[in-house]
């Protein structure tokens, strides 16, 4: 009987314990939450830009050749081009005279910008022999050897542009030579081997033309793409941690 009561009075004392002992345990929650995403979008926008507009202007002048001389069988013409600078391109028009008589004749365009026209030639020294020039002497002549020397040093630095020989117009078929120039201020027209004058001829006329460029603005559109983010409502299963009763857990499935 005695083994009883102390039975009873140690259930008495342990069971409450029992039911009040808690311990953790998960349990699946669902959670709502938004997703970001991203999509592409075509669009329409304005810009503005520089248009590039090139005109051309144009023209031509008669030439006159200021300065000329001439030796035996040598006949210079010079001629200048004061706006040379203020063009893009120059180009030389020659119009050969018919010959009077037909001779061959050499004749040759140069650009003298570099070193100015050559001026007429120095008469020889009364105590001067005539010598005979080296062979790259282009000029010669009776004249003295200071100025032969310097007369070739010049046409040697300058830029020869075009040559013709026996090529002079007949009557009936005026000859017409177009040569592209530059930009030369100096031009020279050198003719040789012609015994007469009225053979050599030439009227000269400076071709030019000049470009000039305008920027006009100019709004124009454009198709332009661009990333553009939009929130996308999702579920997911998540696990909270709870307090128990330890019995509720013996007890559950």
């Amino acid at each position: 009987m005695k083994v009883i009561y102390q039975l009873l009075l140690l259930l008495t004392l342990v069971c409450p314990l029992f039911f009040i002992a808690c311990i953790s345990k998960e349990y699946p929650v669902t959670q709502n939450y938004q997703e970001t995403q991203y999509k592409t979008e075509i669009t329409t926008e304005s810009y503005t830009e520089n248009q590039t507009t090139v005109h051309t202007e144009s023209g031509e002048y008669a030439l006159t050749s200021y300065f000329n001389w001439s030796t035996a069988n040598f006949y210079y013409y010079g001629y200048e081009i004061p706006e040379a600078q203020s063009y893009d391109n120059i180009s030389l028009r020659l119009s050969i005279w018919p010959q009077l008589q037909y001779e061959p004749v050499m004749l040759h365009v140069f650009d003298m910008s570099k070193t100015g026209q050559i001026p007429s030639p120095e008469p020889l020294p009364a105590d001067e022999t005539v010598s005979t020039p080296p062979d790259w002497y282009f000029i010669t002549g009776t004249a003295s050897d200071t100025w032969l020397k310097s007369a070739n040093t010049m046409i040697n630095q300058a830029k020869l542009l075009g040559a013709t020989n026996c090529l002079w117009s007949q009557v009936a078929d005026p000859q017409i030579i177009i040569l592209k120039a530059g930009k030369p201020s100096s031009i020279a027209i050198i003719i040789t081997e012609a015994q007469n004058k009225w053979n050599c001829r030439v009227n000269l006329d400076a071709l030019w033309s000049r470009n000039t460029v305008d920027y006009q603005p100019v709004t124009k559109q454009r198709q332009v793409s661009k990333q553009v983010s939009f929130q996308v409502e999702r579920q997911r299963t998540v696990y909270q941690v709870r307090q128990v009763p330890f019995w509720e857990t013996v007890l559950s499935p």
